[in-house]
């Protein structure tokens, strides 16, 4: 519960800090993450990330195995031959129960077998796949593993990028976003650089884009500010 509290009071700060920036000007924005748009310098970026930490998200755990084996066992096909062991239990044909009963074990130890195999793949695929982004520091643009962002960071954004933290838009040319994790609306976002109306909603305000593995950009030619992530 103590947790649970902990991560509710972080998304509520970042989202406080999300509406009041969109409501700030270019200038205003800059000027309270202390950056520029030529970027941060590698020092002041390292300084950053030694305070804040990494720009990292809790990951999805593995499912238990004991998940995995009560869905190995949730099948219709085992169902089927639970009965007619039954039955033939019942009916005293012990050659039938015994047949089935290697039949049920032999289906679930199979799917069971799968199903941790195929997690197994998939987190090594993933721990070999390494997300970046394009940032510029001293006045180059780089690329740089996302986890690797900082509050301050210019971030330049292109056709298919995942959105690496919550931002505030500072320069944009037909930027659009697909949000549909986050908002449901199949049709990506144009996104504008302009301070947004305080009356407008989180999602409302054209001005920010949110982090998502799925929020993509849609169209080229963008340049963002990120947004400091709170663990």
């Amino acid at each position: 519960m103590k947790k649970t509290m902990t991560k509710l009071r972080n998304e509520q700060e970042v989202n406080r800090t999300l509406l009041q920036d969109s409501t700030a000007n270019k200038d205003a924005v800059l000027a309270k993450y202390k950056s520029q748009i030529q970027g941060l310098s590698d020092l002041e970026a390292q300084t950053r990330e030694n305070k804040y930490g990494k720009n990292i998200t809790a990951e999805q755990k593995p499912t238990p195995w004991y998940i995995n084996l009560a869905k190995s066992c949730n099948d219709p096909f085992i169902y089927i031959l639970a009965i007619l062991t039954i039955i033939s239990y019942l009916t005293a044909d012990i050659e039938a129960t015994i047949i089935m009963s290697i039949m049920i074990l032999f289906s679930v130890f199979l799917s069971f077998t799968q199903s941790m195999r195929a997690q197994k793949a998939s987190l090594s695929l993933k721990n070999m796949i390494e997300n970046t982004t394009a940032i510029i520091r001293d006045g180059i643009q780089k690329e740089i593993p996302i986890h690797d962002v900082v509050p301050g960071d210019i971030v330049f954004l292109s056709t298919g990028d995942i959105i690496p933290a919550d931002a505030r838009i500072l320069e944009a040319k037909d930027l659009f976003i697909n949000q549909s994790p986050l908002t449901g609306e199949s049709i990506p976002i144009e996104k504008f650089t302009e301070a947004s109306e305080k009356s407008l909603s989180i999602f409302e305000r054209d001005n920010l884009a949110f982090r998502g593995r799925e929020s993509k950009v849609q169209i080229y030619n963008a340049k963002k500010k990120r947004k400091p992530c709170y663990e």
